[in-house]
C-alpha cells in the first residue's frame, strides 16, 4: 500500500471510530493520563472516563456532555464538529418533536387569583390588630380621677422656722437677707 492510502485508510478509520475513542486517541498520543486531562479542563477523571468509553448516561444530560466533548476537543486540539455530530447519533438524539399535542382534552382548572387577592388583606388584618394593640395600650394606661371623688388639696405653709437650741422656735424676722450677687464671668484677654 502506498501511503497515501493508508493516510486515506487511517482518515477513514478515524471518522468512522467512536467520538469516545477518537479522543482517546488524541489524549494518548498526547502522552497524557486520564487525571491530567481531567485537572487541565476541570472535569473529574469519572467524566473523562465516560467521555471516551462513549457512556452519556454517566453523565448529567446531552448538554453537559456536548459542552463537556466540544472543551476536551479544544484542549486536545481536534476540531469538535465531527466529534458533536457522532455523539448525536450514538445518542439517537435527533431533532425533538416539537409538534402540538393533538389528544390534549380537558378544561382548564379556574384560578381564584392566587396569592394576588390574599396578600393585601393580610396587611389590612395585621394593621388592625395593630391599631387595636395601641388603642388598648394607651385605654389601659389612661389614667382619670373617679366620679365622687374629688381629690382636696390643702396649700402648703409659706414658712415653718427651723427649731433652734433654746427650744423654742425661732423668731420671725421681716428684714431682708442679703444673697451675694453672681459674680460676672470676666472675658479672656485678647492676643
Amino acid at each position: 500500500m502506498s501511503s497515501m492510502q493508508s493516510d486515506h485508510l487511517a482518515l477513514g478509520a478515524e471518522s468512522a471510530a467512536s467520538p469516545g475513542a477518537r479522543l482517546r486517541r488524541a489524549r494518548e498520543a498526547r502522552g497524557e493520563s486520564v487525571h491530567e486531562a481531567a485537572f487541565a479542563i476541570k472535569l473529574s477523571p469519572r467524566q473523562i472516563e465516560a467521555l471516551e468509553n462513549d457512556d452519556f448516561a454517566a453523565l448529567p444530560g446531552m448538554a453537559f456532555v456536548r459542552g463537556f466533548a466540544r472543551n476536551y476537543a479544544r484542549y486536545l486540539g481536534l476540531d469538535a464538529t465531527p466529534l458533536l455530530d457522532g455523539i448525536e447519533h450514538l445518542a439517537g438524539a435527533g431533532q425533538p418533536d416539537l409538534s402540538p399535542i393533538r389528544n390534549a382534552d380537558g378544561d382548564l382548572p379556574a384560578g381564584g387569583g392566587g396569592r394576588r387577592g390574599s396578600f393585601p388583606a393580610g396587611v389590612v388584618v395585621a394593621l388592625l390588630l395593630v391599631l387595636l394593640g395601641v388603642g388598648w395600650y394607651f385605654d389601659w394606661f389612661r389614667t382619670e380621677p373617679l366620679p365622687g371623688l374629688e381629690l382636696q388639696t390643702e396649700p402648703a405653709p409659706a414658712f415653718m422656722p427651723a427649731p433652734t437650741e433654746g427650744g423654742g422656735a425661732a423668731p420671725a424676722t421681716s428684714e431682708p437677707v442679703a444673697t451675694p450677687a453672681p459674680l460676672e464671668a470676666s472675658a479672656p484677654a485678647a492676643p
